[in-house]
């Protein structure tokens, strides 16, 4: 089920960069600080996704891991989703979705539908320990893609089922970006600094950035990086020197994934639902969250 797409929103002004999983060496993602719609309607006190639990009859909870993964989504004003809001994957929503799973013993199983490229790493982090939280069977189907923080996420499933096609791994981190001195000079733009801290503004779009400065964001990739490869090593039961080797920020198609322990078998929905099947000794019908 794949979210409607909606026209792209210009960031609000940047005051720091979201460290985003790196998709693939062909293909980087980076979120600037912006903004982001619900999966769901928002009302007054909290959330849509507070309020749901699993319709009556079903006995899988299916999670949509689809778009950009982050946390929570950023405010929008009515006026500016008249034509629709973009959408995601947010960790808040999927775990409020997972423990309502979690607490009714009609849920048998979880299913997660992946397409997505990438997001946080605190979110994937967070909806990865949710899935094991639920203390409940598990699949993870990748369809177009499962990489970076996706596949953070579809690593901490039970089991992990992805087309020949699909594109998997993506086991790096990335906060490239664009900076905008050139562009800045020729418009007769200068940018003060004013910033208590000598690093506070490490990273301004508006400015260069030093060989000092590059070593300590670095730093954090390099410890990031150490995090996600752990995960994965812990999730997937692989020695986590075979999980470095492959750690290069690269992703792969679904044969070469299944060869190196990325994923379990070739398949598709047909072949999720009865590992599903299997694993909750009935057949699975399927409540997704939000819905």
């Amino acid at each position: 089920m794949e979210p409607t797409p909606a026209p792209s929103k210009a960031p609000k002004l940047l005051t720091l960069f979201i460290i985003v999983f790196s998709a693939s060496l062909l293909a980087t993602s980076t979120i600037a600080l912006g903004a982001f719609s619900l999966m769901g309607d928002t009302f007054e006190g909290g959330t849509a996704a507070e309020s749901w639990a699993p319709a009556a009859g079903c006995n899988v909870v299916g999670i949509a891991v689809h778009g950009d993964i982050s946390i929570t989504p950023y405010s929008y004003s009515p006026e500016e989703c008249v034509e629709g809001c973009p959408s995601g994957t947010y960790s808040d929503d999927v775990i409020q979705y997972l423990q309502a799973a979690r607490e009714d013993d009609s849920i048998l199983g979880i299913l997660l539908d992946v397409s997505s490229y990438g997001g946080e790493p605190v979110a994937a982090e967070e909806i990865a320990e949710a899935v094991k939280n639920t203390e409940k069977p598990s699949v993870a189907w990748i369809r177009t893609s499962g990489t970076s923080a996706a596949y953070w996420i579809a690593s901490a499933a039970d089991t992990i089922i992805a087309s020949a096609n699909s594109d998997v791994g993506g086991i790096g981190i990335t906060m490239s970006y664009l900076d905008n001195v050139t562009a800045n000079e020729d418009q007769g733009l200068t940018y003060n600094s004013l910033s208590s801290g000598k690093y506070k503004d490490a990273g301004s779009p508006d400015r260069i950035l030093t060989e000092e400065e590059a070593e300590i964001f670095k730093r954090d990739l390099a410890i990031m990086h150490a995090n996600f490869i752990k995960a994965v090593s812990i999730h997937r039961s692989l020695p986590i020197e075979q999980v470095t080797v492959i750690a290069d920020g690269s992703s792969m198609l679904g044969e070469m994934a299944k060869e190196n322990g990325l994923v379990d078998s070739i398949g598709g929905q047909k072949e999720a639902y009865e590992t599903l099947a299997a694993k909750i000794g009935e057949e699975p019908v399927i409540c997704w969250g939000g819905l």
